[in-house]
């Protein structure tokens, strides 16, 4: 999803509410050029396929004015990527109901290692007035090298330009360990 974060349109979002008034961009929207910058969050995860990948790096360029800039950071790669790994992580909010408690448990999972996706199943305890709810998600991701996005973007014809970030993530012996991320910040030339 690409969102075109003109001024004009910023100022229409709503603070404190759940609206967001901009104009998304997707495969089939019309050739609007973007100066601003463009970012491409979790939905990125969701390309199943390394042509995927190439479609929607494809679509951002194609979008991009001369100069314009995506920036784009995979949530794994086949070298961050650890099997079975689980989050947890509790609600909080200064807009959360003192009557609940939610807390999220995340489990990743990848059945079959030669291919090029894993599983997320996501797991919510939810506690409203003391009552117990669960309700479960299950997702499916794409799951590539670090070599293969950055082909698919250098391919794409983005200048191409690597940081990272570094999460502290639980290991498989109960100790948490450091994770270096990439985010690419791509260049359209």
């Amino acid at each position: 999803m690409l969102v075109r974060a003109e001024p004009a349109l910023l100022e229409r979002v709503e603070l404190g509410g759940s609206r967001l008034d901009a104009q998304v961009l997707r495969n089939h929207a019309p050739a609007l050029p973007l100066a601003h910058p463009v970012l491409i969050d979790d939905a990125v995860s969701y390309m199943l396929s390394a042509a995927d990948l190439r479609a929607v790096f494809a679509t951002a360029y194609r979008h991009l004015e001369p100069g314009g800039v995506m920036v784009v950071a995979p949530d794994d790669t086949k070298e961050t990527f650890r099997q079975n790994e689980t989050y947890v992580s509790h609600a909080e909010g200064s807009t959360k109901p003192d009557d609940l408690e939610v807390v999220f448990v995340e489990n990743n999972y990848d059945p079959d290692p030669d291919d090029e996706t894993y599983e997320g199943t996501m797991v919510y305890l939810i506690r409203e007035a003391g009552r117990l709810r669960i309700e479960t998600d299950r997702h499916l991701h794409g799951l590539f090298p670090q070599a293969e996005w950055e082909a698919a973007l250098a391919e794409t014809g983005f200048e191409v330009h690597e940081s990272g970030y570094t999460e502290r993530r639980p290991g498989p012996d109960g100790t948490e360990r450091e994770v270096t991320f990439a985010t690419y910040a791509c260049v359209r030339p």
